[in-house]
Formats: C-alpha cells, sequence, structure tokens
C-alpha cells in the first residue's frame, strides 16, 4: 500500500499589508493637514488686520492728496509749518491725519528755500496707524524766478564736447533725485558737425544734448552705439562772462610771497595780496572769513598740501597758473563757500577739491559722498600774463564742485572725475574720467524748460537775458529789475518782486493749482509680505519686542565706529550712540505702553539704515548696515502690532 504525502502550500495573507498602508496614508494625510492648518493659523490675524486698516490707509492717502494740493495752490506752506508739522489731528472720516514735512537737503524742518521735501501723512483710525509717504520736488519762486547759471546742465560748451575711451557721463549718485533717474543735459552752442562726439567704450548715460535751432542735424556724432538724445531749443542759450575777481589786476611786482614751508600752517582771516603762494608738502593754508587772498603770479599745492577754508565765504584769486600735484582744497563744515578765480592755466593732478570728509575718497565712479557743488566755484578770468586757458584734471584727481570758464579748454583724463557741473568752452573726457551731474541743480526754470520765464510769448529768449554780459550781481539785479522776476545767478537768488494779491475764489470755478509739483511715493500701507509678517508679529508679547529692541541697542553699541558714516571719529560715535539710545527708547516705550513712540524710534533706526530712499543722510554702512535695518523693520512692524 502506497501512501501519499500531500504538501500544503502556506497561504499568505496580505490583508495585514493593505491594513498598514492605509494607516500609513492616514497618518500622513493628517500630519500634512495639521501642518498646511498651522501654517495659516495667522489667516485671521491677517484678516483682521486688512480690516481695520482699510479706514486708517484711506485716510492717510487723503491726507497725502491734501497734502499735494497745498503745495500746489499755496506758497507760504514753507513757513506755515510748526516744527515741520503743516497740520495735526485733521479729521478725515474717522481717523486723525497729522502731516509732517522735512527738507530732504537739510534733514530739517522747510525754509523759505527748500525746493525737495519729503511728506509724511498718519492717519490714525480706532487705533490703528497708517503712514503714507512721498518725496515732492517743488520749484522755488515758481512763477517768478528764471534760472540763468546753467547749472540744469552737466556741462554746457561754447566750442565743443569729446567723451571718449572708457569716460562716463551720469547722474552724481549720492546727490538728491538721484534715484529718481533724471535724465543729464549737455547743452552746447556749437552748430558744426560732429560738435558733441561719443567713441571708444564711453559710456553717456541718460543723457540729452540741447543745441539752438541752427545746429547742424549732424551735431552729435555716437559711433560706439551709446543711446544719447539729441534736442533742439527755440533758441540760443546765452553764456555771459563770469564775475569779475573783485581786485586790482597785477601791476608791479611789490607785494611779498607767501611759502607755507613743509607741514607746517598758515592762517590767514583778513585780505592779503602775494606776488605767488606756494604751499609745500603736508602744509596747510587757513582761510577764516569773508576774505580776498590774491596771487599775482601762480598758486602751487605740493604732495598732500591744502588750502583749507575754514569759515565765511573767501575769495582766492589767482592771476597766474594753478599746478596741484596730490593736494587740494577742503571746504569745512556745511556753510562754507569759496570762489576761485583763475587768470591762466590750470594743471590737478590726482588732487581733491571738496568736504572735509572725502580727501582720502576714491575716485570710483559716480560714487563719491555729496557736497553741495555751488559751495566751490572755479572762474576763468581775464589775464595780462597770458592769452589762452589750457585746464587738465588728471590721475586720480576728485573735483566736488562747479567750473565756470566759458573761455577754458578743460580736458579730464585718468581716472579724473568732476561732480556737480562745468560751463567751458571745450571739454574732452579720456581715459576712465567722468562727469557727475547733481540732479538737483536744476530747477526747472531754465532753459530746457519752455514754460522758463527766460522765454517770451514767441519761445524766444527775452532781449534782457539775451543781451546778459556778465554773471555778477550788478548786471543779474539789472536783469531782474527790467524783468520784474527774481534770478538765480552763480552766487544763489537775486532781486525780488512785489507781494501779488491772489485773485478771489470763484464759487463753482475750481481752484487753479499753477505751482507745479513733482511728487513720488515712496510708501503706502503695507505689502502682501507685510501683511504676513504682521500676523506673525501680533504673536510676540511686548516683553519679547522690549527685549530684542534691548539686543539691538546692545549690538549697535558694539559696532566699531568705522560702521557708521561721518566725517570724524566724533562724529561717527555720535551717531552710533543716537542709534542706540533710539533702540532703548523703544523698549522703554514698550514698557510704558506707548506702542507708536516705540514705533517710531525703531521706524527712526530703519531708515537711517537705507530703509528709505528719501533719507539721504544714512547713519550706518559696511557690513551693519543690512543688519541693522533688517532687525529694526522688524521691531518696527511688531511695535506697530502691539
Amino acid at each position: 500500500m502506497m501512501t501519499h504525502t500531500r504538501r500544503h502550500r502556506q497561504v499568505v495573507s496580505r490583508r495585514g499589508v493593505a491594513m498598514l498602508l492605509i494607516v500609513i496614508a492616514l497618518v500622513t494625510g493628517t500630519l500634512l493637514a495639521t501642518a498646511y492648518l498651522a501654517s495659516r493659523d495667522n489667516s485671521g490675524a491677517i484678516g483682521a488686520n486688512v480690516a481695520e486698516a482699510s479706514a486708517a490707509r484711506w485716510a492717510s492717502e487723503s491726507g497725502m492728496e491734501y497734502a499735494v494740493v497745498i503745495l500746489q495752490t499755496e506758497k507760504d506752506w514753507r513757513t506755515r509749518h510748526v516744527n515741520g508739522t503743516l497740520f495735526a489731528d485733521h479729521p478725515v472720516g474717522a481717523a486723525l491725519v497729522t502731516l509732517d514735512l522735512l527738507d530732504l537737503e537739510t534733514g530739517l524742518p522747510p525754509t523759505e528755500t527748500t525746493r525737495h521735501v519729503q511728506l509724511t501723512s498718519t492717519a490714525v483710525s480706532s487705533g490703528v496707524t497708517r503712514v503714507t509717504r512721498a518725496v515732492a520736488t517743488v520749484p522755488v519762486g515758481e512763477e517768478t524766478t528764471v534760472d540763468l547759471d546753467l547749472g540744469e546742465f552737466g556741462a554746457f560748451v561754447t566750442r565743443e564736447m569729446k567723451i571718449a575711451d572708457q569716460a562716463s557721463v551720469a547722474r552724481w549718485g549720492a546727490a538728491l533725485l538721484s534715484d529718481k533717474r533724471p535724465r543729464v543735459p549737455v547743452g552746447t552752442t556749437a552748430t558744426s558737425a560732429g560738435s558733441v562726439s561719443v567713441s571708444g567704450q564711453a559710456t553717456p548715460i541718460d543723457t540729452t544734448v540741447f543745441a539752438g535751432p541752427a545746429a547742424s542735424g549732424s551735431l552729435l556724432s555716437v559711433s560706439n552705439g551709446s543711446k544719447v538724445q539729441d534736442l533742439r531749443l527755440t533758441d540760443n542759450v546765452v553764456v555771459p562772462a563770469p564775475p569779475g575777481p573783485g581786485v586790482l589786476a597785477p601791476t608791479l611786482p611789490l607785494y611779498p610771497t607767501l611759502t607755507v614751508p613743509a607741514g607746517g600752517k598758515t592762517v590767514l582771516s583778513s585780505s592779503q595780496r602775494y606776488d605767488s603762494i606756494t604751499v609745500q608738502s603736508s602744509g596747510e593754508l587757513v582761510l577764516q572769513g569773508n576774505i580776498a587772498v590774491v596771487s599775482e603770479k601762480d598758486l602751487t599745492l605740493g604732495d598732500q598740501a591744502r588750502i583749507v577754508v575754514d569759515s565765511g565765504k573767501p575769495r582766492l584769486v589767482v592771476w597766474g597758473d594753478v599746478n596741484i600735484n596730490k593736494g587740494g582744497i577742503v571746504m569745512k563744515g556745511d556753510a562754507t563757500v569759496l570762489a576761485l578765480f583763475v587768470g591762466d592755466d590750470v594743471t590737478i593732478t590726482s588732487g581733491y577739491f571738496g568736504d572735509a570728509g572725502g580727501w582720502n575718497e576714491s575716485v570710483k565712479r559716480g560714487q563719491a559722498g555729496y557736497m553741495n557743488p555751488s559751495r566751490l566755484i572755479m572762474f576763468s578770468i581775464d589775464s595780462l600774463l597770458s592769452d589762452g586757458r589750457v585746464w587738465q584734471l588728471t590721475g586720480d584727481t576728485l573735483f566736488k564742485g562747479r567750473l565756470y570758464a566759458p573761455s577754458a579748454a578743460v580736458t579730464l583724463s585718468d581716472n579724473a572725475a568732476l561732480y556737480g557741473n562745468a560751463v567751458v568752452n571745450g571739454l574732452t573726457l579720456n581715459g576712465a574720467s567722468g562727469l557727475f551731474h547733481d540732479p538737483s541743480m536744476n530747477t526747472g526754470r531754465g532753459y530746457t524748460n519752455p514754460r522758463s520765464k527766460v522765454y517770451g510769448p514767441d519761445q524766444k529768449v527775452k532781449f534782457t537775458f539775451k543781451t546778459l554780459a556778465s554773471m555778477d550781481d550788478v548786471s543779474m539785479l539789472a536783469a531782474s529789475t527790467l524783468e520784474g522776476v527774481v534770478v538765480k545767478g552763480l552766487t544763489g537768488l537775486l532781486g525780488s518782486v512785489d507781494a501779488q494779491t491772489d485773485d478771489p475764489t470763484v464759487p463753482g470755478v475750481p481752484t487753479e493749482r499753477p505751482i507745479p509739483v513733482d511728487v513720488t511715493i515712496e510708501s503706502a500701507g503695507l505689502t502682501l509680505g507685510a501683511w504676513e509678517g504682521r500676523g506673525t508679529d501680533w504673536k510676540q508679547t511686548p516683553q519679547r519686542v522690549e527685549a530684542d529692541s534691548r539686543a539691538l541697542a546692545a549690538r549697535i553699541g558694539a559696532f566699531d565706529t568705522a560702521q557708521f558714516t561721518g566725517s570724524n571719529v566724533l562724529q561717527r560715535t555720535t551717531r552710533r550712540n543716537d542709534l542706540a539710545a533710539r533702540a532703548t527708547n523703544a523698549a522703554d516705550a514698550i514698557v510704558a505702553g506707548n506702542y507708536a513712540l516705540a514705533e517710531s524710534e525703531l521706524l527712526y533706526i530703519f531708515e537711517r539704515t537705507g530703509g528709505n530712499l528719501g533719507v539721504t543722510q544714512f547713519m550706518v554702512t559696511g557690513a551693519a548696515q543690512q543688519s541693522v535695518r533688517s532687525e529694526s523693520g522688524r521691531l518696527q512692524r511688531a511695535a506697530d502690532g502691539l
């Protein structure tokens, strides 16, 4: 009998594996759903913020519109404010609006000469605060001012202008309004083809050439593909002679020679006349007060030698040549002004002309620190010693100021850079040199504006201005009287007009807005990213914001003074201490429950570390700038949400 053994195949159950996969899927889905919901847990706060802030934002923007109307219609807004506040707690709907003004050139409340102003409209509604900021440019004396000093042009030539090699023509990066990217006007009275040429790898950036109506259609020659506009004015620009130096021309050699020895120092506080002036290596000649210092022959500055304008508005008159090799002229403070009159040739090699803080400044293209160029003007004058004028700026020369020399042929070569403007006979830019225009010098009341009072109804230059022979004050005042306008010359505004009574308002007729105001909104309310940030910041307690503000104060106080801007150690230290104190004030304000003050202090830090392009005097530089700006901005939003 045979026995058969049946082998049973083992049956493996798959139901357990399937159940495990289902459980894993459920757990994964639950985790993902929970994570998503957790990421959205600030949606309610964001929605509440949007709803609560709508009214405040509308009121803030309405306040800004109201402010612009005031600037367009009223001439006395510059003096009506109280410490920079034009109006306070003005009712707009259910909100109260306050409008603050700040002169962007001085960082102080506006004065009668303010042209560039920051407007801050702050609205408070049901405890919610919203701020709208804008920058406005308002001409001074729009109806009655004529600009004749040709500062509107980066360069104006009576013969020719050549931009070659790797030379540049552009805006002065640190100057007010440069961030608005205005074009750089270049003008000429020349008419021949090729009088203005661009060649090599030269880069004229956003440049417009203005010429008279009779200029050749080929006046502008561009051989490298650069985009340069070529426009025609309705009449020729008038280039008056420079003002005279106000001193007698050289006579007999009766005067001593002034020599400042190497490393020595000579201070002049009264008018003096010399046969020649020499400042040897590292020597210093200091000018104080409204004096006139005359050299009947030459002025020579050696290596690191300098002329320091310590106070007042002195005149330095050189009837012969100016020779400077690695020396220069330094303008102290913010109010000093120097008029340098030169009768013959100028040779400046790696020299420096400008504010005290920039003596060792790099000539990097367009990036020099700002100084009002009208504080330092170099004029050409008639000379008995020479029949020609050749002015050369070479090497690493850095010149912050103005050249007004209609009879001089000027050449910039190597890395030489002129920041300001030049009115000359001929201008050549070679090598890697550069001309960088200050946009704030263009008031909009000169030749490039067809609505300017320079022109008559026929769009021709008025006879009074066309026959203006000199830029001296007497001639300018005579033109002011004849035309009944204030004229802007090289020494500022001259003349006056009788006060005019405004026409009464006619019911039903819209109020005229005769004053052109150029407005750029910088910020209004918050971006979507900021709303989300605020949703998160809302979760922060006052104690946390206070602690972080104190930590920010400690961080700022620990930075080396080199991380702060300023012309000297004392100024840099003062700015560091100021910002650290602001952060401490914010922390103290949070403890006291004054969250608005805390936000204001933190906003101050944020703006002065680059958080607001309208603020031109940043206090922090280098590696510290980004970290302080980021943290102060975060804490400002958090304080606003408390």
